[in-house]
């Protein structure tokens, strides 16, 4: 398997061989500029998922620019297929890559989101990827995918694109966002939207906002979602030479905005999951369990170093109920949050339920860490944002009691062994994985103090 992994993750051997299958495939002349691998999945079944973005010259799509620049496609290690002759259908949606043993699964023909072929021409066979007006049901708008945000196989995808009227017409200048699910998650997102949304709706300060549902249909896996025009906290990061003076009052702000957000009560009718540090503390060992079953061969410092870090971690267990019990996101961190001057937008509630306080103020601060890992801020420019962070944060009470900040320690460092044992699986980063585990040693406590 991992020979397999190696090969798929080998860029100048995927970009050749992509321009072969896809040629013959979609019958084009396939010029592939580049291939990333921006993730690496190992599923529960022990395969392993690689999703590749590829970059297309525009001879291959001349009328479209945007989708002949970026197409995101899937290929599947150790996947039983029914053929491997190299053909590819709507039913099957792959495509069979021989040299690697590893079916290719062709955006946008995902079988378990069906709604997702109505936006693209000619779906039902295998041609190139063209744009088509997806006409709602049940509703008068329609809607002309531009970009795909994320797409995870099977799973979701997430488009921005041009909204219409029924006669065809551009609603607004504003572009729109058209999440695409299975209907089981579809309906959990639109419940804990719902939940944020009566949560946050009695609160004074209108600077903590959440994107606005246009349109919801839960059978047909459907949220149309008005599109929020001001970046995103991580592009502002990638610029953050252009930046940097705002950060201060940026991550003050974001924050406040969390506690606000925590302050709020939640209806007696609700029933939300609570998430404990115990079943954080057991998927952490379930996940490098997994990992080492489904790559045997891979680096064994690595996962000692991950064994150590965890069972560490086990020592100091947060007892549950300790703290303040309160709504959390669970994925609150930069990409989930759009700044503008006077508001902070956030999206994405999939993993919404109650639990301690410190778990989204501690995977804030651990994404800061990564990012200045990751070159995007230097470690002074990371250090004074997390700082104005929790003093937003602890604005009213001007400051963290101990016991809290024990708590924020120990799921800084959770969170830090999560990322360290994400990012191992992605080739542009896994050199990372060494120094965001000793970041998981270290904590954040003495950063805090300082």
């Amino acid at each position: 398997m991992n020979s397999a992994l190696a090969k798929a993750t080998d860029l100048e051997n995927i970009k050749r061989l992509f321009e072969d299958r896809l040629s013959s495939v979609f019958d084009i002349d396939a010029c592939i500029k580049s291939v990333t691998v921006p993730r690496v999945f190992v599923r529960k079944d022990k395969t392993i998922l690689v999703q590749y973005v590829l970059e297309f010259g525009h001879n291959v799509c001349s009328d479209d620019e945007l989708w002949s620049r970026s197409v995101i496609l899937f290929g599947e290690l150790g996947a039983t297929v029914q053929s491997a002759d190299g053909s590819s259908t709507s039913e099957t949606n792959s495509t069979y890559i021989s040299e690697l043993q590893m079916t290719l699964y062709l955006f946008p023909f995902d079988k378990r989101l069906k709604q997702l072929s109505k936006c693209f021409k000619s779906a039902s066979q295998a041609l190139w990827f063209q744009p088509e007006i997806f006409h709602i049901a049940d509703s008068e708008l329609s809607f002309t995918p531009q970009d795909v945000l994320a797409y995870r196989l099977g799973k979701r995808v997430v488009m921005r694109g041009k909204l219409h009227d029924s006669k065809g017409k551009n609603e607004s200048n504003n572009s729109a966002i058209l999440r695409i699910a299975r209907p089981r998650q579809t309906a959990k997102s639109l419940a804990a939207h719902n939940i944020l949304e009566s949560a946050t709706t009695d609160t004074e300060d209108t600077s903590f906002v959440l994107a606005t549902n246009l349109f919801a249909d839960i059978s047909q896996g459907l949220i149309l979602t008005e599109a929020v025009s001001a970046p995103t906290l991580y592009s502002m990061l990638e610029k953050s030479q252009q930046h940097s003076e705002s950060f201060p009052s940026t991550f003050h702000r974001i924050g406040r905005s969390l506690r606000m957000m925590q302050s709020c009560s939640v209806p007696d009718c609700v029933h939300l999951q609570t998430h404990t540090a115990l079943e954080e503390k057991n998927k952490l060992e379930a996940n490098l369990l997994l990992m080492a079953d489904a790559l045997p061969c891979r680096n064994k410092q690595t996962n000692s170093a991950l064994k150590d870090a965890i069972a560490n971690l086990s020592e100091s267990v947060p007892i549950d109920g300790e703290g303040a019990v309160t709504l959390s996101h669970r994925d609150f961190y930069d990409k989930q949050l759009f700044v503008a001057k006077n508001k902070i937008t956030l999206i994405d509630y999939d993993t919404l339920a109650l639990g301690d306080a410190t778990i989204d103020v501690a995977n804030f601060l651990a994404h800061v860490t990564l990012r200045m890992r990751q070159g995007l801020i230097d470690e002074k420019t990371a250090q004074e944002a997390q700082k104005s962070f929790i003093e937003g944060y602890a604005e009213e009470n001007n400051s963290l009691d101990a016991d809290t900040l024990s708590r924020l320690n120990w799921w800084y460092r959770a969170t830090m062994i999560r990322l360290a044992m994400l990012y191992s699986l992605r080739p542009k980063w896994k050199h990372l994985t060494e120094v965001l585990i000793t970041d998981c040693v270290t904590g954040y406590s003495t950063m805090i103090a300082a």
